[in-house]
């Protein structure tokens, strides 16, 4: 089933009342692709917005500042942080009980959940997806292996959502900048907002 709506999305981020049945198509999400990358016709958002594979929040556990630096961020409107159910399914899995509860802190307190773009066999909670069809995207992001199904669906969202998708996974970084993601490390988000993650390791 086809919408008539030439639409990229029937809904957004912001709109979690509604559930739209079907994600947007693989056309469709290049399409939007091509218009935000048009110099005359530049996707500018009101404020930055990203969204969190779970490594993302690992080095802001130890150290001092970081997260305070973005939660500032979020509450001062210049940056908006969105998740999915796949960031917190991996870390409800972290082996640690005392990591996986300050990690889930973490990511509660300074995003929103989002519905994943696309629904995938043994890796999609029914409640929290939607359908997609006609994607072309997301096997390149899957590169051709289950094994990266969770990688593909957080950074297929974030291609969805028009979020620039924060990881710190070299190769699931590779794959999403092929098919025309923004990806950045933390340090680089952080880097935005006047914090160098580097400078504070030492």
């Amino acid at each position: 089933m086809r919408r008539a709506s030439a639409k990229v999305r029937e809904t957004s981020a912001q709109d979690l009342a509604y559930r739209p049945a079907l994600g947007p198509t693989g056309s469709e999400l290049r399409a939007a692709i091509a218009l935000r990358e048009e110099p005359g016709l530049l996707y500018r958002p009101a404020m930055r917005r990203v969204l969190l594979d779970s490594n993302a929040l690992d080095p802001m556990l130890n150290v001092p500042s970081a997260y305070e630096t973005l939660e500032q961020a979020v509450n001062s409107g210049r940056l908006e942080v969105f998740y999915t159910h796949v960031t917190v399914d991996e870390i409800a899995s972290t082996p640690d009980l005392e990591k996986r509860q300050w990690l889930l802190n973490l990511l509660v307190f300074l995003g929103r959940p989002v519905y994943t773009s696309v629904t995938v066999a043994d890796v999609s909670r029914l409640n929290f997806c939607r359908l997609s069809d006609d994607d072309d995207i997301f096997e390149p992001l899957r590169s051709g292996s289950i094994g990266h199904s969770r990688d593909a669906v957080i950074a297929h969202t974030a291609l969805t959502e028009q979020c620039a998708l924060i990881t710190n996974e070299k190769r699931l970084a590779a794959r999403a900048r092929d098919q025309g993601a923004e990806v950045l490390t933390t340090a680089d988000l952080l880097a935005e907002f006047g914090f160098e993650l580097n400078n504070q390791k030492g």
